[in-house]
């Protein structure tokens, strides 16, 4: 498998995608909701639209495979801040020693125009048509915005290529007549690799050393900045909204009964010592990174504060404070 980089901290990580926060969020949100919640189709429909983006980019990562793994450096997701303290992010951008190539992908089904008057991207589904910003804008700012990062930290430059990919296999294309930039700019995903081989036919030496290159991606891996928003405050939920308990892994129902040294579903008749861990990862993606004895008592349903203190000591959490005031860390 090639090496494709995340943004990790200061890391690279050599993996398949991750999952992407927003997605995680929402599918532990819509645990935590009742099938009742008013407000729960709308955020439904957000997973939606956050996976098909997230598939949309997985589908490219094959096409990626084509291209000779020594060149590039790959790297998916990057959120940086210009000088303007505006934000930005990069679905993917190859990285190489002549040329970066910034990948603006769309898993968009149906029927794409790409309109120049004015400039937009009408999408037709289900005899329906909707008009975004136009991909082809955003790609270009994109490429001003990368340009001026990197010469504000005085690295070196080399000309920075922007491709729009429609990444949906039954997606039909169509340009405005004249409009160029989308002619050279929008492609499909099984394109890449032809795409990326005649921009790369255009150079003859390198323009970066291997030394020069590292630093470049180490850069922009330690300046991503992920963006991670309260997702209650956002649709507006309340903590007393949120379904409290354990889930049963088998069938999910809630909450399971704690019994001595495990977990009891009295639907199913399933048990498990460890279904308390996911409640935990629940409450740290919603109610945030710190639990206390008590906190950890209402969400998980538990008889007493000494089975909490048992099940806290048993992941090995940082402690903080003293006595009542104590507070453990949620990796």
């Amino acid at each position: 498998m090639r090496r494709e980089f995340y943004p990790r901290g200061d890391k690279m990580i050599d993996k398949e995608r991750k999952i992407p926060y927003k997605v995680m969020v929402l599918e532990v949100l819509l645990a935590r909701l009742s099938v009742h919640y008013p407000n729960r189709g709308y955020i439904e429909g957000e997973l939606g639209k956050a996976i098909a983006g997230w598939r949309g980019e997985q589908a490219i990562d094959y096409y990626l495979t084509f291209l000779p793994k020594e060149k590039y450096r790959i790297l998916h997701d990057l959120r940086l801040e210009d000088n303007e303290k505006r934000f930005f992010q990069i679905d993917t951008i190859l990285l190489s020693k002549k040329y970066h190539v910034i990948l603006e992908v769309k898993n968009m089904a149906g029927t794409l125009f790409f309109n120049n008057n004015p400039q937009q991207l009408v999408q037709t589904l289900n005899n329906e048509e909707k008009a975004y910003q136009c991909p082809i804008m955003q790609v270009e700012r994109q490429r001003l915005q990368l340009q001026a990062f990197l010469r504000s930290l005085q690295l070196p430059e080399v000309p920075i290529f922007v491709l729009v990919v429609s990444s949906h296999p039954n997606t039909v294309i169509k340009i405005a007549p004249n409009f160029k930039k989308a002619n050279q700019y929008v492609i499909q995903s099984a394109a890449i690799p032809e795409r990326i081989n005649t921009i790369e036919a255009n150079f003859d030496e390198d323009k970066l050393t291997p030394k020069e290159l590292k630093k470049i991606s180490r850069t922009l891996i330690k300046h991503h900045q992920p963006l991670k928003p309260d997702y209650l405050e956002k649709y507006k939920i309340a903590h007393s909204d949120l379904l409290t308990g354990v889930h049963c892994p088998n069938c999910r129902q809630i909450p399971m009964q704690r019994k001595r040294g495990y977990w009891y579903c009295h639907s199913c008749q399933h048990s498990s010592k460890d279904a308390h861990l996911a409640a935990i990862h629940n409450y740290s993606v919603l109610l945030g990174p710190t639990i206390t004895n008590q906190q950890l008592r209402n969400f998980l349903h538990l008889p007493s504060p000494s089975v909490a203190s048992k099940i806290l000591s048993s992941l090995s959490l940082k402690k903080s404070g003293i006595m009542k005031g104590s507070y453990y860390q949620l990796e």
